[in-house]
């Protein structure tokens, strides 16, 4: 179960949960991170945001999120949205 916690750090496993449920949590933790970086670009890295004037905000940040593994989006999401949340 231990194995299976780390490798599901969201939980969906454990609850029985689907593949969509995980498309679903991931749509949805990308939206939002999305969303906050357009709100408040200077949220993004500073070696992120020098890019923002040769290729547009919305492409920069999706570039940004392409990057992504899962846990650092997941590590993202926790600092912007759940900051009193130990990363």
């Amino acid at each position: 179960v231990r194995i299976l916690a780390e490798a599901d750090p969201v939980g969906l496993i454990a609850a029985g949960g689907q593949p969509d449920a995980y498309a679903a949590e991931a749509e949805a933790i990308l939206s939002d991170l999305f969303n906050a970086f357009r709100s408040e670009p200077t949220t993004l890295p500073a070696h992120v945001q020098e890019q923002i004037g040769q290729f547009g905000l919305e492409r920069t940040i999706c570039d940004y999120l392409a990057g992504m593994t899962d846990r650092y989006a997941l590590d993202d999401y926790k600092v912007l949205f759940e900051p009193f949340e130990r990363v």
